[in-house]
């Protein structure tokens, strides 16, 4: 009798070796695929602070253009070597979502490198710098979400980075820039929703750069001007909410530029005038006395 023997047919070893290292080498591929991709950093998120011109070169982010936070320069506590000279390492940012401020800088002489910015949401806040001559970079701004305060800055010669704003959503402070001749850079605002605020620019002689204002919804004060001669850019101010205050401008004479407020427009607020050059009072300018 015919035995049929059934059997089978053994791999070859090297087949299973082969497939082995494959697997292992996928599973590696796709390791490191998912840890290359959670190694890429995000961009920042929340305020940008920078103390020193240091952290500025080190801001290597060229896609980067909207500042979910504040922008904020203060090298203060900075040492001499490092303190923040030039700003061009921001210079793709177009959007900031909160402030943009530049405080307490030592050796910081313009804003070149914040000329693509074109709207903070927030307030625009310049003040003790030492050395800040122009805000010229900032004059593709052009929406402004709430207010101006730039004080103290004993350098500054100008403030026409502010010059595509046709309006401010809170108060304006321009105080304290002893340099500071005119207000070139407001000429297009119409309406503040806050007060106005020139107080001891010492070498402010016009206001003719405010000559678009129309509106102040809240207070007007102009003190401590020491080269102000006239008030002739208030001449379209027609509503004025809070209240009018003048003193302490040596050499103010002429306060013509409120006649038409106080003779045609809508004030209701209290009048301070006191220690300029001419002795005037609101009634004395409504009834023409202005000068």
């Amino acid at each position: 009798m015919k035995t049929t023997t059934i059997g089978y047919k053994q791999k070859p070893v090297h087949n299973l070796l082969f497939l082995l290292s494959f697997s292992v080498f996928a599973m590696t591929i796709s390791s490191c695929s998912q840890d290359d991709t959670s190694a890429i950093p995000e961009p920042p998120q929340g305020d940008l602070v920078f103390n020193s011109q240091q952290e500025l070169d080190d801001f290597n982010w060229p896609e980067f253009s909207v500042v979910k936070g504040s922008l904020i320069i203060d090298d203060y506590e900075t040492e001499a070597s490092s303190q923040v000279t030039d700003l061009s390492a921001l210079s793709h940012i177009t959007t900031i979502e909160g402030d943009l401020e530049i405080r307490n800088t030592r050796k910081l002489m313009t804003l070149s490198g914040l000329e693509k910015i074109e709207t903070v949401n927030g307030s625009i806040r310049i003040y003790e710098n030492l050395k800040l001559q122009t805000t010229e970079s900032l004059s593709t701004l052009s929406s402004l979400g709430e207010g101006i305060t730039i004080t103290d800055n004993r350098e500054l010669l100008d403030i026409k980075g502010l010059q595509g704003l046709s309006g401010v959503a809170n108060d304006v402070f321009i105080n304290d820039n002893p340099k500071l001749s005119s207000l070139e850079g407001l000429n297009q605002i119409r309406t503040i929703d806050g007060g106005l605020h020139l107080i001891n620019n010492h070498s402010l002689s016009t206001l003719n750069e405010l000559s678009a204002l129309e509106l102040v919804k809240g207070r007007l004060s102009i003190g401590g001007n020491t080269n102000l001669s006239n008030l002739d850019g208030l001449n379209k101010l027609i509503k004025l909410d809070g209240n009018l205050i003048i003193n302490y401008n040596d050499q103010l004479a002429n306060f013509c530029g409120l006649s038409n407020l106080l003779q045609n427009g809508s004030y209701n607020g209290q009048s301070i005038i006191h220690d300029n050059l001419k002795v005037v009072s609101d009634q004395d300018i409504a009834q023409g006395n202005c000068k």
